[in-house]
């Protein structure tokens, strides 16, 4: 099933519409209850290039970062090419390319807060995407708590992750951080 680029531009609650109704593959993972702290090891892993992986894999790879707090096993999947786009308007935003590009814009973020766990749901499988909601509960360096749902959309191709786009909730992390802008102007990441 593939995603029409008009969804691709839709606000969360229409991709929280589509997660809820979207079929789970029969291969999903059930992901368990641990999260990641902001402790952990942000070196570069080796590339993926050249690369190809089963969904399986992929899924492995996505959920060892979500579930076990171990990112290298997703930079250890991403290609040279990845693109990760968030809102521009984060202090850690934009694009990020690579698994180096990963890797930086998870230190920027973790740079933020004393504590951040995460707790992924089963991924859906939806032919060129895999869609991961997760559960954010964090508190930054400024004292301040968070609860958040972001989902994160993976498009896949040819047996490689291509690209992710994350649909956070900005504004809550942009006031747990005390980062909000004047001038933000809170928008989807352009394509």
């Amino acid at each position: 099933m593939a995603i029409s680029t008009s969804l691709r531009r839709a606000p969360f609650s229409v991709l929280a519409a589509l997660v809820a109704t979207a079929a789970i593959s029969a291969a999903t993972f059930a992901a368990e209850e641990k999260g990641w702290e902001n402790k952990v090891n942000t070196s570069v892993a080796p590339t993926a290039e050249g690369k190809k992986f089963t969904r399986e894999e992929l899924k492995q790879g996505i959920l060892g970062f979500f579930t076990a707090g171990d990112p290298k096993r997703l930079a250890a999947i991403l290609p040279q090419d990845f693109v990760l786009r968030l809102s521009p308007t984060l202090p850690y935003g934009g694009e990020h390319r690579g698994p180096e590009g990963f890797m930086n814009m998870l230190k920027g973020t973790i740079a933020l807060f004393e504590s951040f766990k995460t707790q992924a749901d089963p991924i859906l499988d939806a032919g060129d995407y895999m869609i991961l909601p997760i559960r954010i509960t964090a508190k930054s360096k400024i004292g301040r708590e968070m609860k958040i749902e972001n989902l994160w959309l993976f498009k896949v191709s040819d047996g490689r992750l291509v690209s992710a786009t994350i649909y956070a909730d900005s504004g809550a992390s942009l006031a747990a951080t005390g980062y909000l802008k004047e001038d933000a102007q809170m928008r989807w990441p352009e394509r």
